[in-house]
């Protein structure tokens, strides 16, 4: 699956592929594994650089999905200081929504199928 990555309306931050063992409208909980790639350099010192500096260059891990409430999902990264919060669409190949680092929003993110974002 293609994973994308962006800091609040400002541009691409992260881009990448993760691997799910089923889909995202699963009502029990898996282990996912993601890889991302920097893609372009967060402003200034703020969210976008502190998430640069734990994930680097290149980001390969492995993750826990958890389906919530009302058709939604979540991904915990990085010993969950890196939440991905998103609805689960298209019958569970998609989930879009926001990022979250140490608690704090910090943009948008879309995982789809494999060609979708980056044909």
């Amino acid at each position: 699956m293609d994973v994308a990555m962006d800091i609040g309306g400002q541009g691409m931050f992260y881009k990448g592929t993760a691997e799910i063992p089923r889909g995202f409208n699963s009502p029990t909980s898996f282990a996912l594994d993601i890889t991302l790639a920097h893609w372009s350099h967060p402003y200034g010192r703020g969210l976008g650089y502190q998430v640069h500096q734990l994930l680097e260059d290149r980001f390969t891990a492995k993750g826990i999905y958890q389906p919530l409430r009302n058709g939604e999902g979540v991904i915990s990264l990085a010993s969950g200081r890196l939440l991905l919060r998103g609805k689960v669409l298209d019958g569970g190949q998609e989930l879009d929504g926001e990022w979250f680092f140490d608690g704090k929003r910090g943009g948008g993110f879309r995982i789809a199928r494999k060609g979708y974002l980056f044909p």
